[in-house]
Parts: C-alpha cells; structure tokens; sequence
C-alpha cells in the first residue's frame, strides 16, 4: 500500500496528500516496529493500545479526502487499494502472531 502512494509523491514536488500518506504509515511503521521482540499476546494487546488509533486515524482521513478526489487519479486510486483492502490491513491487530501487512515482508524490523 505504502508504494503505491510513495510513487505518487515522488512525482508531486509539493507536499500533499499522497505525503501525508506516507507520513501516516511511517507512524504505523515506527509504532509497529518497536513491537516486534514482544511475545505475541503482549504484541496483539500492545498494538490495540499503540498501532490501532493510528489506523483508525488513518482511516477516517482515507475516508474524508478520498471522496473528494477524482476517481480516477492515482491518489484516488491508491486511497480506493487501502480502503478496499481495509480489512486485510487491520487483521494483524487481532493476532500477534502476523506481521503489519502495510510493511512490506522485506522491510520488516528495517526501519526506514
């Protein structure tokens, strides 16, 4: 999900949605990652208190701008890929075991 709306930013010089975006799942990346040496239970309850108001955040803002755009524009297209994908995007909360489907396999434990 993350890439999709990287590789809109990268093509728009001046700050925008597409950045907030990013700074968003930067936030979720951080947060989830400083979870990753806890066991899976203290990891599921640790990410209802650190990760999910940072998802519900993000998406109640997905939620307003996403109307807004034209359908389809990339970012429309990238807010439409989050939303649909919505409930993928927030299983891991419910079990400590899985990793943040938004940080991609490769980049787990690496922050960025």
């Amino acid at each position: 999900m993350r890439r999709k709306f990287y590789d809109i930013a990268k093509l728009v010089p001046k700050r925008g949605l597409a950045h907030e975006a990013i700074d968003r799942i930067a936030a979720l990346y951080h947060a989830d990652n400083a979870l990753r040496e806890l066991i899976s239970d203290e990891r599921r309850r640790r990410r209802a208190q650190d990760t999910r108001p940072l998802l519900d955040d993000f998406k109640c803002w997905l939620d307003l701008h996403h109307p807004q755009l034209l359908p389809k524009s990339p970012l429309a297209q990238a807010m439409a890929y989050a939303l649909r994908n919505w409930a993928a995007l927030i299983r891991h909360q419910e079990d400590g075991r899985l990793g943040n489907p938004v940080i991609p396999p490769e980049n787990r434990g690496v922050q960025k």
